[in-house]
């Protein structure tokens, strides 16, 4: 139930930090799309910023929930921020969701609540091992390394798509790696500084975002 908890926590801080970066990157020109340069015009603007603050926010829950329950169950859970990045782009823009909208909120929490009724019983002592973690997450950053280069090298839509794939996975491999961080954390600091997911959140973590 903790799990639970912390993780609706870090869905609303995702979520909601996750719509305030949007609204602000959509806004900056179109020739800064996919230059490090866009990063520095975002540090200017104070929504942006605040997003950030919530992402952080986010991510010091989602370690929470990932030292407290399976990751599967999390990451599930963390889906939901989808629902709160919904609600957050209407409530700026001063409109009601349509029907379309209203629909796909109500198919995702449906999908969401069966998931993780039917899983969470048989997933409650579920754990990667180290080997099998580190594995995981280095086919994570596989697989999100192509969709990200081919994003910035597309336009449009298609750009959209591939880059939102590529963070996808990207993120993934973040939590996969979150997940062996928060219990490396149990062998106090000699046994965070000799552990390989230290490092691994440092230089993925940035590049994710």
């Amino acid at each position: 139930m903790i799990a639970i908890v912390w993780a609706l926590s870090a869905a609303v801080l995702y979520g909601t930090g996750a719509a305030l970066q949007q609204h602000q990157a959509a806004a900056a020109p179109d020739r800064a799309a996919g230059r490090p340069g866009l990063l520095l015009l975002l540090m200017r603007r104070p929504w942006w910023l605040l997003g950030i603050v919530a992402e952080i926010g986010g991510f010091a829950t989602h370690a929470f929930a990932l030292k407290a329950g399976p990751l599967t169950v999390v990451q599930m859970l963390l889906a939901s921020s989808l629902v709160f990045s919904v609600g957050t782009v209407h409530l700026r823009a001063g409109r009601w969701p349509s029907r379309a909208t209203f629909a796909a909120v109500a198919a995702v929490v449906a999908g969401i609540g069966s998931f993780v009724a039917l899983t969470a019983p048989a997933l409650a002592h579920s754990q990667a091992q180290p080997p099998q973690t580190a594995l995981a997450a280095l086919c994570l950053a596989g697989s999100a390394l192509p969709f990200a280069v081919g994003g910035l090298v597309s336009r449009g839509r298609r750009r959209a798509l591939l880059l939102a794939v590529g963070a996808g996975l990207a993120d993934t491999g973040v939590a996969v790696v979150t997940m062996a961080f928060t219990h490396s954390l149990g062998h106090g600091v000699g046994g965070m500084l000799t552990s390989w997911p230290t490092y691994a959140l440092a230089i993925g973590g940035p590049i994710s975002l």
